[in-house]
């Protein structure tokens, strides 16, 4: 090759090619594709040579890893907690506005508040008026 046919050469030629970036969420995909392929050939031979148990333990990893490893699935994972905390959160506020409503009866003898569902006083054992 001649100094000529290196001017010759633009970044638009094949040579130039190698220094793009590859985008990260394409080698994510990848490597969730093959971590789950794999897992599944695994989980297939193993259970073919007689054990089972481990070939759920490889499919199941083969199936968790891409979670773990990637961007896209720590992300995922972000969301489902934080989705199941808001959750939790609004159920328990829901429960605490249930025992604090109409709920509570409260005894004439000594003012405990106690279930509706109770014949007598929690606290002192009084009757409760229905």
């Amino acid at each position: 090759m001649t100094d000529s046919d290196q001017e010759e050469l633009s970044p638009d030629d094949w040579n130039y090619r190698h220094d793009e970036r590859i985008d990260p969420s394409k080698t994510e995909s990848i490597a969730s594709v093959l971590s789950i392929g794999l897992g599944i050939v695994l989980s297939f031979w193993l259970t073919s040579i007689g054990n089972p148990v481990l070939a759920l333990l490889v499919l199941a990893t083969g199936f968790g890893l891409p979670l773990f490893l990637t961007e896209g699935g720590r992300v995922m994972l972000k969301d489902a907690r934080r989705n199941y905390n808001e959750e939790k959160k609004n159920s328990l506020s829901q429960r605490q506005e249930q025992q604090s409503g109409t709920s509570k009866q409260v005894c004439s003898e000594c003012g405990w508040q106690n279930p509706r569902q109770n014949q007598y006083c929690h606290d002192c054992g009084g009757q409760l008026s229905s």
